[in-house]
């Protein structure tokens, strides 16, 4: 799990590469996730957004299925009257549905799809405007146009200068977020004077060419920890139990996406030479995807 973990967050924020003649050619897609801080009056406006989008996409995925239209032109004709009738959401906002439930049926059309209630749905520049400077977004809703103050950092406000396209409204754990695509731009062209290997595994999460290792023990006793203590609780299964189960609910895989970023970071920051570009090697990356019933060994034999 660690390695092909590691494998996705070094390679996150390469969109394209390229190499000719030893110069390397690389640009960027990343994805700037805004906190919202909304009153309580405008949480339940854009609460009540999501519920009404997300039905909407219900029905029309209902009037897909039935009329087996399933691409985007002939399924707005077929609901966009039918459907405006019906929900309190403006033009775009239902343009963009049909393009969900369109774009939702693109790899299966066995079964008719679904949309949770508080599933994100996507908003443009006509129905949302942002204003960096003043930390704050003026973002369509049922209950009218509110402006949210937002909390951003250095690193969301340097991406959202290359903001482009859609954005997501998300809503998670009680929390609303914005999520906005941005293309930032190639950075300048480096000549490559050397390459450093990196190889991939799980008693060692990463191996690079200079000799140097970085453990998987922190994981793995991490992960023993968690089932464990899952287990019992569990077993227990009474309303404390269950209370105290949501509370543990990701907190694992977020210390395994943090653990890989950290790695990921020293893999690429100085000391290295700013001219030494890495590669990965998959070795047990490939396995890593898989759940292991054996406990992982280190080189020695000995149990980790």
């Amino acid at each position: 799990m660690g390695g092909s973990a590691l494998a996705s967050a070094a390679s996150a924020h390469r969109l394209h590469t390229r190499s000719v003649h030893g110069i390397l050619h690389f640009s960027m897609k990343l994805i700037a996730r805004v906190n919202l801080n909304p009153t309580p009056d405008q949480h339940a406006a854009l609460l009540a957004t999501l519920r009404e989008a997300n039905a909407a996409c219900d029905a029309i995925s209902a009037l897909a299925w039935q009329a087996r239209a399933f691409r985007r032109i002939p399924l707005r004709k077929i609901a966009y009257h039918q459907v405006k009738r019906s929900f309190r959401l403006g033009a775009h906002i239902l343009i963009r549905c049909i393009a969900n439930v369109a774009d939702a049926y693109t790899l299966d059309r066995k079964t008719q799809r679904a949309f949770r209630p508080r599933g994100a749905i996507a908003f443009d520049d006509r129905n949302l405007s942002w204003y960096t400077d003043k930390q704050a977004v003026s973002i369509w809703s049922v209950e009218g146009r509110p402006s949210i103050p937002s909390r951003l950092g250095d690193h969301q406000r340097a991406l959202l200068a290359y903001r482009k396209g859609e954005s997501d409204l998300v809503y998670h754990k009680g929390a609303l977020y914005l999520l906005a695509v941005c293309d930032v731009p190639e950075p300048d062209e480096q000549q490559i004077d050397g390459v450093l290997g990196v190889d991939l595994g799980i008693a060692n999460l990463a191996t690079d060419s200079d000799g140097e290792r970085y453990s998987g023990r922190p994981i793995e006793r991490k992960r023993r920890w968690h089932e464990s203590l899952r287990r019992r609780l569990q077993q227990r299964g009474n309303r404390s139990a269950k209370r105290h189960l949501r509370k543990l609910a990701g907190r694992q895989r977020r210390f395994q996406k943090d653990t890989n970023h950290c790695i990921s970071k020293r893999l690429v920051q100085p000391p290295r030479p700013p001219t030494k570009w890495g590669g990965l090697r998959g070795g047990e990356a490939g396995d890593c995807a898989r759940r292991f019933d054996a406990h992982p060994r280190a080189d020695d034999g000995t149990e980790i």
